[in-house]
């Protein structure tokens, strides 16, 4: 059984379009009900629950996260050489495989380790000085400042695990939805305001990340439970330029 998943920003977010468009969120099972199916990444392996500390309550649809790299849009590989604005490592040592990250649409932000926020916070917008450490009970949330200068209509290089040892899968979506939000000024003398939407993990806590509701934003997702196999998931970015062509037929007629 494969579930199709089709997260949307409220309606103010999208441009004029030509023609009006079902923009709603929807969910539909075994069967894209667009005219045109995405390009779908190869398949992603869920990690297996005997891998995955063996709690019975541990939701199934974790995957590794092995890189994120934020690049100028359209940018693309030549020779090997892997460019871009700030890259993120998440493979070492002690962890080969990479991160844990559950795909959750019931979790309004994402998380990813204090590490990786510090990183963005100075390295990809050129702040200064440290985000906080995320504590446990603590009601402030702290995460990157987005710097106007510096926010940019680029990208993020998403490398997944494989599927069931295969090659890494990588997969291009939005920076902007996923990474931050823009609004635009309510008046003119005010400037426009930028929101982050990735928040560090309490380390007490947990060890899993969360690519929440942001993510699907930006991403159309596919979670396959296959009968007698791995699970999988599968990708295909939500790119503005092709929303019109991507929600074309919607409920195609049986």
């Amino acid at each position: 059984m494969t579930i199709y998943f089709a997260l949307r920003f409220p309606a103010e977010y999208y441009p004029a379009f030509s023609r009006p468009l079902p923009i709603d969120s929807w969910m539909a099972f075994n069967t894209w009900p667009c005219g045109d199916a995405p390009s779908w990444s190869s398949r992603i392996g869920v990690i297996p629950r005997h891998f995955d500390h063996g709690a019975r309550h541990v939701p199934a649809w974790k995957v590794w996260l092995r890189s994120l790299t934020f690049q100028p849009m359209g940018y693309r590989e030549d020779g090997g050489i892997l460019e871009g604005w700030c890259r993120i490592v998440f493979t070492n040592r002690a962890n080969p495989n990479g991160l844990r990250v559950l795909l959750d649409t019931g979790a309004s932000i994402s998380t990813l380790p204090h590490h990786a926020i510090q990183t963005m916070h100075s390295v990809l917008f050129k702040n200064e000085g440290s985000v906080p450490v995320a504590q446990r009970g603590d009601p402030n949330w702290h995460t990157y400042t987005v710097n106007e200068l510096l926010s940019r209509e680029g990208q993020v290089r998403y490398e997944f695990g494989g599927y069931n040892g295969e090659s890494p899968v990588i997969v291009l979506g939005p920076m902007q939805g996923f990474v931050y939000l823009k609004y635009p000024p309510p008046t003119i003398e005010q400037g426009t305001r930028f929101e982050g939407l990735i928040f560090p993990m309490v380390p007490a806590e947990t060890d899993v990340a969360t690519l929440g509701v942001n993510f699907f934003q930006t991403m159309y997702v596919a979670l396959t439970k296959a009968k007698t196999s791995l699970h999988y998931v599968q990708l295909a970015a939500q790119w503005p330029e092709n929303w019109e062509r991507d929600l074309a037929a919607y409920v195609l007629p049986s």
